[in-house]
């Protein structure tokens, strides 16, 4: 009968043990041919169920820690898409600097850009961005409702909208009026087209500090221009004008 040295304290003991006399560990597995001759059945079997969960171990390690490692993957996204939302919401709400620029109003607006359209059909014309400004804020605020009645939004109330003239853009900026502080927008469109078919195409829009996706403009124009909607009237005119140049601070045309 052979014995066996205990790998973890090196006791000595009999082939027939499967563990330590001494310490309790689980002895080496003996060759086939030595466990068939010096352990008894249940020995045997004994012998055999160590050596199989020895085997099972590595991979229920590998499983637990696949399963940790995927836990924590998904923790970390879930974090960084809170932090994410976070940083969006805080910029949506921050105020613009220099969002709505002060000027010297123009008493009567209205009845003067009306006349100066008028004009252009003997010569051109000039809207400026006071001018404009000015009939905008003869309109005050706007109520906006949303095209699809069965959709539950609430009637908003946009505030006095401002337009701001670059090279061939025109940007418009208002605010939702909110319960605790005004939500500020603004959208930037470009001039497109040729004699008698002008329009303007979005270019760009933010919610205070941020910059919204381009996906994200077909839905958020109708607000946009619902800002400017009882003074659009009046400009509709210029959509077929001969001539229209957007410059920095005015509008030139010429109607038929």
């Amino acid at each position: 009968m052979s014995n066996r040295a205990c790998t973890s304290c090196g006791a000595v003991n009999t082939g027939a043990k499967v563990y330590c006399v001494q310490c309790g560990a689980v002895l080496a597995a003996m060759q086939p041919g030595e466990e068939a001759e010096s352990l008894s059945p249940a020995a045997s079997v004994a012998m055999r169920r160590s050596v199989r969960i020895k085997a099972d171990e590595p991979l229920e390690h590998s499983s637990s820690a696949l399963n940790r490692g995927l836990k924590s993957l998904l923790g970390l996204l879930l974090y960084a898409l809170t932090v994410a939302i976070g940083v969006a919401v805080v910029l949506a709400l921050m105020e613009p600097k220099g969002q709505f620029p002060q000027s010297q109003g123009i008493p009567n607006a209205r009845a003067v850009a009306r006349r100066i359209i008028s004009s252009s059909r003997y010569a051109p014309a000039i809207l400026s961005q006071q001018l404009i400004n000015s009939c905008l804020a003869e309109q005050g605020p706007v109520k906006w409702e949303a095209p699809i009645k069965s959709v539950a939004i609430p009637v908003l109330v946009l505030e006095t909208a401002h337009v701001e003239m670059g090279t061939g853009k025109l940007t418009v900026s208002s605010a939702l009026t909110l319960p605790k502080r005004p939500l500020h927008f603004s959208e930037s469109f470009r001039l497109e087209g040729g004699v008698g078919v002008w329009r303007l195409v979005p270019e760009s829009a933010s919610i205070g500090l941020l910059d919204l996706p381009e996906a994200l403009l077909p839905i958020f124009t109708p607000i946009v221009l619902a800002c400017i909607s009882p003074f659009a009237s009046d400009l509709s005119i210029l959509a077929s004008s001969q001539s229209l140049v957007i410059r920095p601070g005015m509008i030139e045309f010429t109607t038929h």
